[in-house]
């Protein structure tokens, strides 16, 4: 028979700015289920997590963006950490489970996301797009960063 789904229900979209994580400018991005924010005891260790992923990571010499998302959702949290190099987009996922939010693990599939989180990624590839790859007066780090996503997804 197949799989039930629930009905897709927007979800709010927090922005907590832009953090210096190493040599990274990140978008912050959070979301929750439940509505409202992501639980604190959730964002802070997601936060550390972006962090150590992109330290071990060199970024590219012409721009040092990165975003990450915060995903307080139904059956685990989540955290996706995404960062540039040139035209291409790179993707560590992470998972804890409900209850212990800070035991973040890597995520051991090929999933890029749920349609709350894809939301989030396309309007960031838009942004690079418009600001970095085909800004008109060329790469303008300074304004993507300024672009962010507003709303629910």
């Amino acid at each position: 028979m197949g799989e039930t789904y629930s009905a897709y229900a927007p979800r709010p979209l927090t922005f907590y700015g832009v953090e210096e994580f190493g040599n990274w400018r990140t978008k912050v991005y959070g979301i929750a289920v439940r509505g409202g924010e992501p639980r604190s005891e959730f964002v802070v260790p997601a936060g550390i997590c972006a962090r150590d992923v992109l330290a071990a990571r060199q970024p590219d010499e012409r721009a040092s963006a990165a975003f990450v998302i915060a995903h307080d959702a139904r059956p685990a949290c989540f955290v996706l950490v995404h960062w540039w190099q040139g035209v291409d987009l790179f993707q560590l996922a992470f998972r804890a489970p409900l209850d212990a939010p800070s035991a973040l693990t890597p995520l051991e599939t090929g999933a890029i996301g749920c349609v709350w989180e894809l939301a989030i990624i396309a309007f960031e590839r838009d942004a690079w797009l418009r600001h970095v790859v085909a800004g008109p007066n060329g790469a303008d780090i300074d304004a993507y960063l300024l672009d962010v996503f507003e709303g629910s997804v």
